[in-house]
């Protein structure tokens, strides 16, 4: 953290995170003026959302091989906050459901992902040690959206209409987001020198230890690499994308794969729909539902920080994950009995804090496990798991709650689902830290020879 351009692309990726992911989470905050004006039911009105957020995650694979191969973190970001500019635009003048899948729901989900990928996974590229501290400063900026931009939402909600607030938000964010794009490049020469050695001073020669290194098992050999020097970068970004996803997708990514998606499914209906319940189950204002999401924002910006110091300095990145999933299991199957506003603002903060780690801590993981010359390809596989949940679980849980006329059995599913996410997160831990003992123990007894270059050149070691 030793260069100043370090927290100028640290700010770039908040903005892009302020405007990107505070968009996705006010999306409660347009459900009931959107219901009066098309008089459609939850589950058919709440497939514009499903469209829009499963469009920001799932084209993410798209997206990480844009970054990675063709255009690059900066031009990438800059299409893809044209896009989201161009969607909310357009959106203004939709005359139907049909209208607002193609603007707000594909136009503006597609290019949100499209600039958040590159500004989310040119992180890894800076930080090492400090890693989950630098993405929980960064993920705090999706809090502060949340905090910042439900009541200024829902005022230009109730006084100029859904049509003036998506015209206005085009502007605000289509131009916050292209600002913000131009600063997202990777680090020069003497940045990165800077950056690797600061990273080798944590690491011990002897003992090959440390999490900044990169580790690649095969049949015959362990490979040890900082894995961001900069022939290497140039060397990875020269890989297609098919060649990349073999060396990603082993069992543990499955794991963790499986765990994002069953906790997707939990997380992403609750945003949706507790500021609804609120006011249709527990005859709540607008704006003291509005208020809720804004305790939400506001709990998550405080934690966001915290949890990354928690986890680089206490408990580990996965273990945190665990926690943090089963809390959250708990307190959505609290939200299912709230019978008043004082419960829905208690449930607020605590997912506040808890939930920042399904988007915070999982960047880190992947980062830590596969390097950061396939952060932007792992993470776009990721993401499309984030993509599907959120495809498959609005709209289902909206059905589900028209069905049984109540939002508390949807909420009790979603709290279900969250319970197996935990489970998996787990076992992903696990299978993790056995195959590190593994591959430890055999470092140690049949390595023949360690070759050690410089910082910021690969480290092999020759297996007998």
């Amino acid at each position: 953290m030793d260069s100043w351009r370090h927290w100028w692309v640290v700010l770039a990726s908040w903005v892009v995170g302020f405007w990107a992911i505070g968009t996705l989470s006010t999306l409660g905050v347009f459900l009931p003026y959107l219901l009066d004006e098309f008089d459609g039911n939850k589950g058919a009105t709440s497939i514009i959302f499903a469209v829009r957020d499963s469009s920001f995650l799932i084209f993410s694979v798209l997206h990480g091989a844009l970054v990675h191969r063709y255009w690059g973190f900066r031009r990438t970001a800059v299409v893809g906050s044209i896009i989201a500019a161009s969607g909310l635009f357009l959106a203004s003048y939709a005359r139907g459901l049909l209208q607002l899948c193609l603007t707000y729901g594909l136009m503006t989900g597609f290019g949100l992902g499209m600039v958040y990928i590159p500004a989310t996974s040119i992180i890894s590229h800076y930080y090492h040690r400090h890693r989950a501290t630098a993405f929980g400063i960064v993920s705090s900026g999706n809090n502060i959206g949340a905090l910042v931009l439900a009541p200024v939402l829902d005022w230009l909600l109730q006084t100029g209409g859904w049509r003036i607030t998506f015209t206005a938000q085009a502007l605000a964010c289509g131009s916050m987001l292209l600002l913000a794009s131009l600063f997202l490049r990777l680090p020069s020469d003497k940045d990165h020198e800077s950056d690797i050695d600061d990273n080798t001073s944590s690491s011990t020669r002897d003992g090959v230890e440390g999490e900044e290194l990169y580790r690649a098992l095969s049949d015959d050999a362990i490979i040890w690499t900082s894995g961001d020097d900069i022939e290497s970068q140039r060397l990875a970004r020269q890989r297609t994308l098919l060649s990349c996803l073999p060396e990603c997708c082993d069992a543990p990514f499955a794991i963790l794969y499986m765990g994002v998606f069953f906790g997707s499914l939990a997380f992403f209906p609750t945003l949706l729909y507790w500021p609804s319940f609120g006011q249709m189950t527990l005859s709540l204002s607008a704006s003291s539902s509005a208020w809720t999401v804004t305790a939400y924002g506001a709990a998550g910006t405080i934690a966001r920080p915290l949890l990354g110091l928690v986890a680089d300095r206490l408990m580990g990145r996965t273990p945190l994950l665990v926690v943090c999933s089963l809390v959250m299991a708990v307190a959505i199957a609290l939200l299912s009995i709230a019978s008043s506003l004082t419960h829905l603002m208690l449930f607020s903060v605590l997912f506040g804090v808890v939930s920042g780690s399904l988007m915070a801590m999982c960047p880190n993981i992947l980062a830590d496990r596969y390097g950061a010359q396939l952060f932007p390809i792992t993470l776009g596989v990721l993401q499309s798991s984030y993509g599907t949940a959120t495809l498959i679980g609005p709209p289902l849980m909206g059905f589900l709650a028209d069905a049984m006329g109540s939002y508390r059995p949807t909420f009790g599913a979603a709290s279900a689902c969250m319970f197996v996410a935990s489970v998996c997160f787990a076992a992903f831990w696990l299978v993790v830290r056995r195959r590190e003992a593994a591959a430890r123990r055999l470092a140690e007894t049949r390595v023949e020879d360690w070759v050690w270059q410089t910082p910021k050149e690969i480290v092999r070691a020759r297996l007998i």
